[in-house]
């Protein structure tokens, strides 16, 4: 009759359990570690650090290894067996171990560079550029060949806080939906797509090229982990300091030269009392509608609906505002916005700090229900927030540097006032 060792080796052919038998009874010891010295393929799907290790140390003839679901696995145990198996050729890796990774892949390509890796899923690196924000900073993503595009489009829109509605992202010029991936469109290694700005109601804006020592900072800042009198001079000075930057517009280079100002004062002022502001809350919830996914909704008004909806001459008294910082400009007659922007748990949306391209804009409060949206504006080293209570408007105009903070709880309510260049 046949030794439980032998059948073992012509039946059951399993290296993890032949690992564990040759601990459970020594007797069994000389014949599974025979057997196993002798194995050119092994499979240890569903594997832990400690098997990959011990069939690395056993199997010094391996040629083909099958790690495939091995989500336990760590990338350090990965190369550790790679290194013990010379002769292994073959990893296959379907589903979750470290070879999807990035890290994990990068690894095993330096310990083995020659090794056939079977299952991984494809990534690319697509470079994400924004010429038309003001800069053209390119973003690196690795991504796979089947991953639908508008994930990395979300990210995007999240990195820089712009809502994303308000982008179209092109490949060679033709726009891309996010059920797209890199491989219906045929995207190679080192492929750009273009991220460029809608025409957005609020009117456009510079985004300033602020040096990636300062970037830390400042995201803490606008997604509300630090206070604006937290933040450093340094830092503070950098953002002035980045509106040299030749992206800026004509237009905006000619006022900074003729006035010598990197960013004048902005200005508050009472225009709405509480039930004009509640009235105007209500026209924006009537008008959005419930079930969208949209955290940041937008509604345009003529001059002639504000000044009903609010019983008032409000279109006059927001241009009288916006007068006070234009220093005699001519502009042509406003638009004016109202904004519903609310928190959310997936896209944390906030507006970086930047200079507006149109000539003076009026931002009003509409209530306080909410946490973050914080306003701040730079003067020199110093970081400024202006006072926000409902009804409460500010105007600045084009040369004012501004960011806003994440909205973390609530909803915020505003309305917007933009003055453009009357040429």
């Amino acid at each position: 009759m046949a030794s439980i060792p032998t059948i073992f080796a012509t039946e059951w052919a399993d290296a993890r359990l032949a690992i564990r038998l040759t601990m459970l009874n020594t007797s069994w010891q000389r014949v599974m570690v025979e057997w196993l010295e002798v194995q050119t393929s092994v499979d240890l799907r569903n594997a832990c650090d400690a098997e990959l290790t011990s069939v690395s140390r056993l199997c010094p003839k391996l040629e083909s290894l099958d790690i495939s679901d091995s989500e336990a696995l760590t990338s350090s145990a990965v190369v550790d067996a790679l290194r013990r198996c010379p002769n292994l050729k073959t990893l296959i890796a379907w589903g979750s171990n470290p070879a999807q990774t990035l890290r994990g892949w990068r690894a095993i390509q330096e310990a083995k560079p020659d090794l056939a890796v079977v299952g991984r899923q494809a990534r690319l690196v697509i470079r994400v550029r924004a010429p038309n924000l003001g800069w053209d900073r390119e973003v690196r993503f690795d991504v796979r060949e089947g991953l639908p595009l508008g994930k990395l489009m979300e990210t995007w829109c999240s990195r820089f806080g712009i809502s994303s509605s308000q982008v179209r992202f092109l490949s060679d010029g033709e726009r891309i939906s996010p059920s797209d991936t890199c491989a219906s469109l045929g995207l190679k290694d080192g492929d750009e797509l273009d991220a460029v700005l809608e025409q957005m109601n609020i009117g456009q804006w510079q985004a300033l090229d602020v040096p990636e020592a300062s970037m830390t900072q400042l995201d803490r800042l606008l997604h509300g982990k630090l206070e604006p009198h937290q933040v450093a001079k340094e830092t503070v000075l950098s953002i002035a300091r980045s509106v040299l930057a030749p992206a800026a517009s004509p237009r905006l280079q000619t006022m900074n030269s003729v006035q010598g100002e990197v960013a004048l004062p902005w200005k508050s002022c009472k225009v709405l009392d509480r039930d004009q502001c509640k009235k105007l809350v209500e026209w924006t919830e009537s008008s959005f509608e419930r079930g969208q996914d949209v955290h940041d909704f937008q509604l345009r008004l003529t001059a002639a609906q504000l000044d009903q909806l609010t019983c008032d001459n409000t279109s006059r008294t927001l241009t009288a505002c916006a007068e006070s910082v234009l220093n005699g400009q001519e502009v042509a007659p406003p638009y004016f916005i109202l904004r519903r922007h609310a928190a959310s748990d997936r896209q944390r949306l906030r507006i970086p700090f930047h200079r507006d391209y149109s000539l003076a804009v009026v931002n009003v409060s509409l209530n306080s229900e909410y946490t973050g949206g914080k306003l701040m504006f730079v003067d020199g080293a110093r970081l400024i927030c202006p006072e926000r209570k409902p009804g409460c408007a500010t105007a600045h105009n084009q040369t004012a540097i501004h960011g806003v903070s994440s909205i973390t709880a609530g909803v915020r309510y505003n309305l917007l006032a933009a003055f453009d260049s009357a040429e």
